[in-house]
């Protein structure tokens, strides 16, 4: 990379057997909506890359996912989305809608999502990409 270049990662193993671990490099850390009902809201590990040169980036292991619980990856120009009045979508605004379409599993809340950040825009252009991404754990 360029010296003036950088930029965010975010990398998430997900095991066969409900194992998972997580890097995010001065990306959103992804958030875990739970079976049961709750959420993990995780950290991000490490700075940017391309910000220091010798920058070492450790993933983190997560409790095991069993069926039903969502991982939600996405980037800060989901949440950070500005209604025409300048209010922010917010990630608050996100974990209400993972927790109100969990039921219907990734696709539903892939949609409310995508739909919610939408209609918070009101027809205004997005300054950013908006991107998300959620996986299900669905067998045991």
């Amino acid at each position: 990379m360029a010296d003036d270049t950088f930029m965010s990662l975010a990398l998430c193993r997900l095991g066969s057997d409900g194992s998972a671990s997580y890097v995010a490099a001065g990306h959103e850390p992804p958030l875990i909506h739970r079976a049961a009902g709750d959420h993990d809201v995780l950290d991000s590990t490490g700075l940017l890359l391309g910000l220091l040169a010798d920058e070492r980036y450790e993933s983190q292991g997560l409790p095991p996912l069993v069926p039903g619980d969502l991982l939600v990856l996405y980037t800060d120009g989901m949440w950070e989305c500005q209604a025409p009045d300048g209010e922010q979508f917010g990630v608050q605004r996100m974990r209400d809608a993972v927790a109100r379409h969990a039921a219907g599993g990734a696709p539903a809340v892939r949609d409310a999502l995508v739909a919610g950040a939408l209609a918070h825009l009101a027809g205004k252009p997005p300054l950013d990409d908006m991107t998300v991404v959620v996986a299900e754990r669905v067998t045991g």
